[in-house]
């Protein structure tokens, strides 16, 4: 189970992919499994997972879950050819 999750805070917009790990230390801390997070999952859950995927990725997030959670403008799920802001091709 992979989701892509943009993040955006007010210094930094960014794109994360979580792992399997990621999924196992969701479970762990919110004592829930994956088949229930398929049905949907909170906001602060979403922020976790965006959190540890932030960590493994070098993004160097702050030290505290809170402070990260804080530190969000904008978080959400996307398509994987969402994920990356770029150019287009209008006025072509």
């Amino acid at each position: 189970m992979e989701l892509t999750i943009r993040v955006k805070t007010a210094d930094d917009d960014y794109t994360v992919h979580t792992t399997l790990f990621n999924i196992v230390q969701l479970e762990r801390k919110y004592k829930t499994t994956a088949s229930a997070l398929q049905t949907g999952v909170s906001v602060e859950q979403l922020g976790y997972l965006a959190y540890e995927a932030s960590r493994a990725a070098g993004k160097n997030p702050p030290a505290q879950l809170d402070d990260f959670l804080r530190s969000l403008v904008d978080l959400s799920v996307v398509e994987d050819d969402e994920a990356v802001p770029g150019p287009t091709n209008e006025g072509q």
